[in-house]
């Protein structure tokens, strides 16, 4: 099993119950763009908030960044923006680095290993205070995230399939436009990294992390992770990733007596720069 990055309250929610709450969910698209959620592929071995705290952590670590960062997050003037300038200061979110140098926003993966469960619960990513949160999401292939708008204005939710190198390369699948309040439902059946952009409010940027199974975490604001569930002892890979460097880094781990501990760290200098050709 997976750390989960979907919110508490979604935990409490039954399938059939989140099955029923869809059919209320307001799209500003056409009807066909909603996915039902009971006929999401899922393992006979579905998660639930209990069984995840239940299940074991076998992989944990830490991710940290050395070096100063070529490309701070900068703030936008937004004053011209009726609604958004009431949340000033909004800056971009591209780097979440917390004491000690900790990496918050990396995704950690197990490479090639099969399993994990696949929750038919959506992952949330909302619009709340003209900015994405959380930043980044990451699930399994065959899950789906439900994109929600808190802020009293009109957001856009373009989903673009990532090209890996770039900081804006790729291709667009899928633009939802949504109201206050508004909802959407968007499944993602194949492996990859998935940029989500608000075309109306060009600071908003995030991050989804689509997985081949179900073993992974995403880090906190202190660069720490957690890995649960069922690992069979042995020589595994891993990856972790982060939006602003071009390859991920990969390392080897042993884990011996169901546990194993593994740490990456970032090299500041090899962050990607906007505007470089090519990214």
């Amino acid at each position: 099993m997976k750390k989960s990055t979907h919110k508490s309250g979604w935990f409490l929610l039954s399938g059939a119950i989140v099955s029923v709450a869809l059919g209320g969910l307001v799209s500003c698209g056409n009807s066909d763009e909603m996915v039902d959620v009971s006929g999401l592929p899922i393992a006979t071995d579905f998660r639930t908030e209990e069984k995840l705290a239940e299940a074991p952590v076998v992989i944990s670590g830490r991710v940290t960044i050395k070096g100063e960062i070529p490309t701070p997050d900068v703030e936008w003037d937004v004053s011209n923006d009726g609604y958004c300038s009431n949340y000033q200061p909004i800056k971009t979110k591209r780097w979440k680095v917390g004491e000690n140098d900790a990496l918050g926003d990396v995704v950690v993966a197990l490479i090639g290993a099969e399993g994990g469960s696949v929750d038919p619960r959506p992952a949330v990513m909302d619009q709340s205070g003209c900015c994405y949160s959380p930043h980044v999401v990451a699930i399994a292939a065959g899950e789906a995230v439900q994109f929600t708008n808190s802020d009293q204005t009109f957001h856009n939710v373009r989903v673009d399939r990532h090209k890996q190198g770039t900081l804006d390369g790729g291709s667009s699948i899928k633009n939802y436009g949504q109201p206050a309040g508004g909802a959407n439902l968007h499944q993602f059946p194949a492996t990859g990294v998935y940029r989500i952009q608000c075309d109306l409010h060009r600071w908003m940027r995030s991050w989804v992390f689509v997985h081949d199974s179900g073993f992974y975490g995403v880090t906190d604001e202190d660069g720490t992770f957690k890995i649960r569930g069922e690992i069979p002892d042995g020589e595994y890979q891993l990856l972790a990733w982060h939006s602003q460097f071009a390859e991920p880094i990969k390392k080897q781990l042993n884990i011996s007596g169901g546990s194993a501990k593994i740490d990456f760290e970032f090299s500041a200098s090899s962050a990607m720069i906007p505007g470089a050709p090519g990214k």
